[in-house]
């Protein structure tokens, strides 16, 4: 699944606030769902961020993106684009580097190991990772043989070359941005 890094604390007014608009001075095309990751920058005071118990630097949910907008109603909406986000999805702190733009995390041993000891559920980590629970079941029970042996705590072989066959699907339906008017790349 994609993934978009967002200072904290907008990481956090959208999945616990309804904060439904993520400004960007680029629009998109992308339709779909996408993962929220708090980057280690932060929009606010550190005491905020304390008090309010906000992760960074690495992925704390995911949503829907369902629009690209330029002129909005929403109290979020400020400046060139809007992102038009719906369904959040709070997660326990998955760790991992950000990047600019929509980008793939490297999160894939993360997550399972998270499952494994029961941070994630069964649900929430095929959600993430963007495969079935057959597929999920197959790389914990990897991970498993692995934390078993003195091999050590990462994946085998065989069980990533499994999550690599597994994502290699079709991102989800791409549509046009509605009433863009700033002339910039798409991505």
């Amino acid at each position: 699944m994609k993934a978009l890094s967002i200072r904290q604390p907008w990481a956090h007014r959208i999945l616990r606030e309804g904060k439904d608009i993520e400004n960007r001075d680029w629009p998109t095309r992308y339709r779909g769902p996408v993962l929220i990751h708090a980057g280690i920058k932060i929009d606010c005071d550190h005491d905020e961020v304390r008090a309010q118990d906000m992760p960074v630097g690495g992925i704390v949910g995911w949503c829907e993106i369902t629009d690209c907008v330029s002129d909005s109603t929403s109290e979020w909406f400020v400046g060139w684009y809007g992102f038009v986000l719906a369904n959040p999805h709070p997660l326990p702190l998955i760790r991992c580097k950000g990047a600019l733009s929509f980008f793939r995390p490297d999160i894939a041993a993360e997550v399972v190991r998270m499952h494994v000891a029961g941070e994630l559920t069964e649900g929430q980590a095929t959600r993430v990772l963007s495969i079935r629970r057959i597929e999920l079941r197959r790389l914990a029970d990897e991970f498993m043989d692995v934390a078993a042996s003195d091999k050590g705590m990462e994946l085998k072989k065989p069980a990533l070359d499994l999550f690599d066959e597994a994502t290699r699907q079709p991102d989800m339906f791409v549509a046009p941005p509605t009433q863009a008017t700033k002339q910039e790349p798409m991505i």
